[in-house]
């Protein structure tokens, strides 16, 4: 099993990347978060990575950190979760983000990700919240050197910065809320946050000419 890998950064070609070490050429599928740090081509890298085997092909997954690692392989074992879900899933929020969202039963956070639906996101609370914690806890960590520790930043996912955005627009909490969460979030770029804004507002102005608001 390949644990990491270390050598030189080649080529990124949108959510592939290939890597030289000692000769020999890896390509693997990485996050969108873990591309925005690996520097830029012809730097030396370390990759942390997961082997996915199917019937015709292998794929090779890497992440910049160890705690990206854990909560791919964590996404994985949700029934219908597979690995371009996963990477979606680890592209828009960062470890504890995912976590904090999987053990608080977040589910509208997980819906801001592309092709995640509410089932899909109400299935990932039920099968991971308590694994969640216990990795958020400092618990279950398995061979990493610390936890995965939660984090309190303030608009870091494209959900809570289209809420933020609602809200100073002059829409109540409650109403933003609910317009997001009723998105069909399986279409188009919900991953986007002027977009996630744009179909809330289309929500929110028809429920106002009902209304009579």
């Amino acid at each position: 099993m390949i644990g990491y890998i270390h050598g030189k950064l080649l080529y990124v070609e949108g959510n592939e990347v290939l890597v030289d070490v000692n000769g020999l050429g890896y390509e693997l599928s990485v996050p969108d978060s873990s591309l925005s740090r690996l520097g830029k081509e012809g730097d030396e890298i370390t990759l942390f990575t997961h082997l996915v085997s199917k019937e015709d092909s292998l794929i090779l997954y890497g992440f910049e950190s160890p705690e990206e690692k854990v909560a791919f392989r964590l996404l994985l074992e949700v029934s219908g979760v597979g690995p371009r879900l996963a990477l979606a899933l680890l592209s828009r929020l960062s470890p504890a983000q995912l976590l904090q969202a999987l053990a608080n039963g977040e589910t509208s956070k997980l819906q801001a990700v592309r092709g995640v639906g509410r089932k899909t996101a109400a299935r990932l609370h039920v099968d991971l919240k308590e694994k969640a914690r216990k990795l958020l806890s400092g618990k279950g960590t398995g061979h990493l050197a610390r936890p995965i520790e939660p984090t309190e930043e303030p608009g870091t996912s494209v959900w809570d910065d289209a809420l933020s955005a609602l809200m100073n627009l002059g829409y109540r909490r409650n109403e933003a809320e609910n317009a997001l969460e009723n998105l069909d979030h399986n279409d188009g770029d919900a991953h986007d946050v002027e977009m996630l804004i744009k179909e809330a507002l289309k929500q929110l102005s028809s429920k106002g000419r009902n209304t009579g608001r």
